[in-house]
């Protein structure tokens, strides 16, 4: 076979060479790296190598994004895609469309994103390429996460980290840790995310990607400031900000200096936050970060208004608002209303305080209402992390603070009688809303979470007995599926009814959560809790089921039964009945199983 010629081949092949070692520098030296991918480009040009100009046109436009450079990148992706499609190439397409996605992500121009994704997840599938298909999966997860579709990003996600493991590909298995772990930060369950952090750093060590390792840092960073370990999270958002400055990726660099700054705001140095906050901003700004921006105006207001500047807070929480409308950030919308019922407060003005309050709490059910917790704890619970069933703490915590500062805009307004009497009635109200399950009436997850803590501290001081009953109907999807969810919500209501006939008004009965409902039965030791349960069991096995519809025979439970012991908490004490529940089930169903 004749050898080609040495004026053929080598051009090409230093093409390709550059390209090569752009790409694996994109995450360590992006500069670098664009020096690099120029080289090519040219050596490309002079000697009309369309497939290596395509690939260093690609890079450019990849590595400038990365920087935050110019506002013509979006135009050179485009052409890379143009090049790419000409020539046939469709994994460089692919990749060209991902990058398209990930500009306009950034300026929050969510259905532009998601379009091009989808574009390069069709092809990825397409061609076979398992690697990038996650790396699509990825970014679509990240856009539904934005527009508060938490359910449907942690499915994306999932399949993202299912495919990166089936190749396997290390750096895009991390990425989906990593961003699973970031939505379960978002609803507030530090520890779970902080678990998939770790998950993400173990695996990103098998790479030379440096970017997603200061990522990773910054959310892991944000999760111990959550979980109250500021100390460690100045650490690692600290170690995050030196990688990205190493690495030269200025959004990179807003992010970390945000997080810093809301960290030290919640620390208390708040002249130091400013400072940080201020340069997040601009940072973030010149790479047209929309998300960023909007959290940087955010965490602006938030800080001036610990400071007691309400109007400069006032001002920064509408800026942030604007964008955040404007672009549909949903869980930031949630948040600016918060905040802003707050600084209404600090004025006294309660009308306007009530207004953002209802805005805030109207935003919360639509981003994290019950079906939404539902189908996460699902998806959490396939991917054997049961405990994150738990509602999140961030969810608990919001509520909290809604309540106080309810409490606080009737405190503020004494002065005002008339306007103070209908604020009362609107906030006994909303107490009860907070306390109350809206269908049946009876004790909500919040409020048995509350109960529940309180119970568990007072039996453990004075070496009182305390039983706990987790009880689930069976096979309830079968009756919204046959009769009408209709017909399943008054079921619900039925059972409920049974259950306060069946035990003291002492007893705290509350609906945990879809058709499961928690028993708090005080002062009972397990084997009078037992006989309850047994009770309640025949009662609803032999209830009148027919009475709610002709096609409802027979209904029956699965109970789960414990008692507290030495050492436990309320965590505790609800896992063990949750597996009890569990066991139960697997054992056939229409059954107690008790601990011990």
């Amino acid at each position: 076979m004749a050898l080609p010629a040495p004026s053929d081949l080598p051009r090409p092949f230093e093409v390709d060479a550059l390209n090569q070692r752009a790409h694996s520098l994109r995450h360590q030296d992006t500069r670098q790296a664009l020096s690099l991918c120029h080289q090519a480009r040219d050596l490309a040009l002079s000697i009309d190598y369309q497939n290596g100009l395509a690939e260093g046109a690609y890079l450019i436009s990849l590595c400038r994004f990365i920087l935050g450079e110019g506002d013509d990148v979006l135009d050179q992706a485009w052409q890379a895609h143009s090049l790419f499609q000409s020539l046939g190439d469709r994994r460089g397409e692919a990749n060209a469309l991902n990058l398209i996605g990930n500009i306009y992500s950034r300026q929050s121009r969510s259905a532009d994103a998601l379009e091009n994704f989808q574009r390069s997840l069709d092809l990825r599938r397409a061609i076979g390429d398992q690697a990038g298909e996650s790396g699509s999966l990825n970014n679509i997860a990240l856009v539904q996460r934005d527009n508060g579709q938490f359910p449907e990003a942690l499915e994306s996600l999932f399949a993202s980290l299912e495919a990166a493991e089936t190749v396997p590909d290390p750096e895009s298995a991390a990425y989906a840790l990593h961003n699973i772990g970031s939505i379960l930060a978002e609803i507030g369950d530090h520890a779970h995310a902080q678990e998939y952090f770790q998950r993400g750093l173990a695996l990103n060590q098998q790479t030379n990607d440096r970017a997603l390792e200061s990522t990773i840092l910054l959310e892991l960073g944000r999760a111990l400031a959550g979980l109250g370990d500021h100390s460690a999270a100045l650490d690692r958002l600290q170690h995050a900000l030196a990688l990205s400055q190493q690495t030269g990726n200025l959004n990179d660099q807003g992010l970390a200096w945000l997080a810093l700054g809301i960290t030290q705001a919640e620390t208390g140095d708040h002249p130091r936050a400013g400072a940080s906050l201020e340069r997040a901003l601009a940072l973030v700004r010149q790479t047209e970060d929309v998300s960023g921006e909007t959290e940087a105006l955010l965490a602006q207001g938030q800080n001036a208004l610990a400071q007691g500047r309400t109007e400069q807070a006032i001002s920064l929480l509408h800026q942030a608002l604007t964008l955040a409308e404007r672009h549909v950030i949903q869980p930031q919308v949630g948040k600016i209303h918060r905040l802003l019922s707050q600084a209404h407060e600090q004025q006294a003005d309660p009308a306007k305080a009530l207004e953002h309050f209802r805005a805030f709490y109207e935003t919360e059910q639509r981003v994290m209402g019950v079906e939404t917790q539902r189908r996460i704890r699902a998806l959490l619970g396939g991917a054997e992390v049961q405990q994150a069933r738990r509602e999140a703490d961030a969810e608990r915590r919001k509520r909290h603070e809604l309540a106080y500062a309810l409490d606080a805009a009737q405190e503020s307004d004494r002065q005002k009688e008339q306007l103070l009497a209908q604020l009362h009635s609107q906030a006994e109200t909303l107490k009860q809303l907070a306390r109350e399950d809206g269908l049946t009436s009876i004790a909500n997850r919040r409020w048995l979470d509350i109960q529940l803590a309180r119970e568990v501290e007072r039996a453990s001081r004075f070496g009182h007995p305390l039983s706990i009953v987790m009880l689930d109907l069976d096979d309830f999807k079968s009756v919204n599926d046959t009769c009408s969810h209709l017909v399943g919500d008054e079921v619900l209501r039925s059972v409920a009814r049974l259950l306060r006939d069946y035990t003291r008004t002492v007893d705290v009965i509350g609906r945990y959560g879809g058709d499961e409902f928690l028993l708090i039965l005080v002062e009972t030791p397990l084997d009078r809790a037992q006989t309850v349960c047994e009770t309640i069991r025949a009662a609803l096995a032999g209830y009148g089921w027919t009475q709610v519809h002709a096609a409802l025979k027979t209904l029956t439970v699965s109970v789960g039964l414990c008692g507290l012991t030495a050492g436990d908490t309320a965590q505790t004490l609800l896992a063990r009945a949750d597996d009890l529940l569990y066991r139960a089930k697997r054992q056939g169903k229409d059954q107690i199983s008790v601990e011990g």
